[in-house]
């Protein structure tokens, strides 16, 4: 929850419910390190970097969690992809990927795509990208960023912008306790072959919205909200019957796609 969200929950303490979304994570789970790569990296696109104004909408993955066994693999599709991407004007049609929304946003991707106290020196190796676009103004070259750590910023805070910061790890255990170790709780997503790890992952994941071989959600038939920071409630939900909703004010709502 940001600052505003924060102060807007504490102006008034008989608040039980409103709506504060932020954070997301990308959990990528093959079954024994022989998954197919090229599918998972086109929804890392579609779910982070830029179908979505230039990576700017709460639930952009920051983090991508991908085992180790397809690890270079991942990240030579994705870096293959993020080439393909168009970046200019937003009202031309052949255009991947548009301008951020204004010159601070545009300063904190670049400190965490770039800056040498901050993800570099903490391990992290530029693929691609990382600096204002040459097209200026507000545009950001599309970033892949390998060998993402927990210390650095870009894990702790969301970055609102085509930054994509890979983690490795190697096994399911480790993925789902990465992918939690987080105050937000908006939005996750899985990608497996796996029917029943696909059953363990979204109910183990602590989002409120988890998505299942697909870098799109959202849909007008499933509640939308987090958990944690993200969220108190959501949004979307059908008409309930009047016994219910003293229950509600307790219960959080999530939804698996």
């Amino acid at each position: 929850m940001t600052n505003s969200g924060k102060n807007l929950r504490l102006s008034d303490p008989k608040l039980l419910r409103m709506q504060c979304r932020i954070g997301a994570a990308w959990c990528d789970a093959d079954n024994g390190g022989q998954a197919e790569v090229r599918n998972p990296a086109t929804g890392a696109l579609i779910g982070s970097v830029p179908d979505m104004g230039a990576a700017e909408t709460c639930v952009c993955a920051n983090r991508f969690l991908v085992q180790a066994g397809i690890y270079e693999q991942f990240a030579k599709a994705l870096v293959e992809a993020v080439g393909r991407l168009k970046v200019g004007d937003g009202l031309d049609e052949a255009t991947s990927q548009g301008p951020l929304i204004d010159q601070k946003a545009i300063e904190k991707v670049e400190t965490h795509a770039q800056d040498a106290p901050d993800a570099l020196e903490k391990g992290g190796r530029l693929l691609c990208g990382g600096y204002p676009h040459a097209h200026g103004k507000t545009f950001f070259e599309p970033t892949v960023i390998l060998d993402a750590k927990p210390a650095m910023r870009l894990a702790r805070e969301e970055t609102f912008g085509p930054v994509a910061a890979l983690f490795r790890f190697d096994d399911e255990a480790e993925a789902i306790a990465m992918a939690n170790d987080t105050d937000s709780g908006l939005a996750a997503y899985c990608y497996t072959r796996d029917l029943a790890r696909s059953w363990r992952v979204s109910e183990a994941l602590q989002y409120g919205i988890v998505g299942i071989n697909t870098g799109i959600i959202s849909t007008e038939v499933a509640p939308f909200g987090g958990i944690k920071h993200s969220s108190i409630g959501s949004g979307g939900l059908p008409i309930r019957p009047a016994r219910l909703h003293g229950a509600e004010v307790h219960l959080y709502v999530g939804g698996v796609q």
